[in-house]
């Protein structure tokens, strides 16, 4: 048995109503302007001179039947919205403007219903081909994210009303601990880990990024549920390298499986500790972008909240329409794990490929400018760090030492914190000098 198409949601007198009220009066033009398009209208008749009265308000004319028909008429489609009988017929339809608000209201409610039913209609055509479930579901939850979007009130609250807003937002902060990365030297620059922001993590490969990253989760994982997307290392391998930092013993034995009975002791308690953590960890290769935000979304329900999401590594990331070219794709990337920041309210961190250059270079200290494919990348992220490990190019130059360069903070100072890299256990500590901000 067929399921019968439902009708179009529309009311065609609201609609006539509506621009009866703002042809009455520019003030009714000006209330409900903010929040119709004229995508709201049902009627194309109603589009037109909708959009002709408001290039007349925009251009600060006047605006009344004489006056419209004669620019309808200029641009040769009085005849297509009924003549100017039609004009005087909407001018008429109402004795005042008092209402424009309220038919505001019924064509914008029509129009959210229309844009609803469109969406569905597309879901249910995409259900029909071959695609990815996770996909299906990032794609619906994208389209009525998208809608809702929409449905404001279009009002720009003045300084007054959001002033108790913002003042209770810095009073809350006084109530609550100070975010940390859990390292102090970077935290003076960027105070933690804040909630919908994007945290990009970049360096050259072998130089420590996916180990530092995994610094940064397990010493934020008391704050709740963390998301691991490792595209390039299994889950295997990224537990490994959590069991040396966590029991302090070094890789080359567990590799070697060389290790005493201290060793054991240490690698069975902190198996114990980690498994308690709220860590997911995902690595399926080739993810593209709508399957990686639809699963962080899902912890993110199944949890009841998010503390960390981090990528290894962004470009590793496929862009749902793999034809565009690579630039766009990345672009593409870091928009949405920018949203999905937002929309989760709560800090991405993504680590990024520097490219060759930085290697070509006397001076081996990394810039933004660096980063490959780095336009999008770099306008997107918050917080842009970069890292500078000088025994990677020379073993005698300040061995151990890392030079973490918050190089973009959207919110802060940029500068450079100092961390000791203990290389066999792949732990990171602060270190006791730390280079003045730039």
């Amino acid at each position: 048995m067929g399921i019968d198409k439902p009708s179009v949601p529309h009311d065609i007198e609201a609609e006539k109503c509506l621009l009866g009220s703002v042809l009455l009066s520019p003030d009714a033009f000006f209330e409900v302007a903010p929040v119709v398009t004229s995508d709201a209208f049902f009627s194309p008749s109603h589009r037109i001179v909708w959009d002709a009265a408001k290039e007349m308000f925009d251009a600060n004319k006047a605006v009344d039947v004489v006056l419209l028909k004669k620019r309808l008429q200029k641009t040769k489609v009085l005849d297509e919205i009924g003549g100017e009988a039609y004009l005087v017929e909407l001018f008429q339809t109402v004795p005042h403007a008092a209402h424009a608000a309220y038919y505001a209201k019924i064509v914008t409610a029509c129009s959210v219903r229309r844009r609803f039913l469109q969406a569905g209609e597309e879901i249910i055509r995409k259900a029909t081909q071959d695609i990815e479930p996770e996909e299906l579901a990032a794609d619906a939850e994208q389209r009525v994210a998208a809608i809702a979007e929409t449905m404001t009130s279009g009002e720009s609250p003045s300084i007054g009303e959001a002033m108790d807003t913002t003042i209770q937002a810095i009073f809350d902060r006084l109530d609550q601990p100070e975010g940390t990365t859990g390292y102090s030297n970077l935290d003076r620059f960027i105070h933690g880990f804040q909630p919908g922001r994007l945290y990009v993590l970049a360096a050259r490969p072998a130089i420590g990024k996916t180990a530092l990253a995994c610094n940064f989760a397990m010493r934020k994982a008391s704050d709740g549920p963390e998301l691991i997307f490792s595209l390039e290392m299994s889950t295997q391998e990224i537990i490994e390298r959590m069991l040396c930092m966590e029991a302090s013993v070094s890789g080359e034995k567990m590799r070697r499986g060389d290790f005493d009975e201290s060793d054991h002791h240490y690698l069975t308690t902190a198996s114990q500790k980690l498994s308690a953590l709220p860590i997911h960890i995902d690595d399926q290769a080739g993810i593209r972008i709508s399957q990686l935000c639809a699963k962080a979304r899902k912890i993110r329900r199944k949890r009841g909240g998010m503390a960390l999401v981090m990528v290894d590594y962004i470009q590793l990331v496929e862009a749902d329409d793999p034809k565009l070219p690579r630039e766009q794709q990345v672009s593409t990337v870091t928009r949405k794990l920018k949203q999905l920041a937002k929309d989760l309210k709560c800090p991405v961190l993504a680590l990024c490929q520097l490219n060759r250059d930085v290697e070509k270079r006397t001076d081996k200290r990394p810039t933004l400018a660096d980063l490959r494919e780095s336009g999008a990348i770099e306008q997107d992220a918050d917080v842009v760090m970069l890292i500078h490990r000088p025994d990677a190019y020379d073993p005698d130059d300040r061995p151990n030492e890392l030079d973490l360069i918050v190089a973009k903070n959207r919110h802060g100072a940029c500068g450079t914190a100092g961390l000791i890299w203990q290389k066999q256990t792949m732990r990171f500590e602060d270190r006791a000098f730390v280079e003045e901000q730039f």
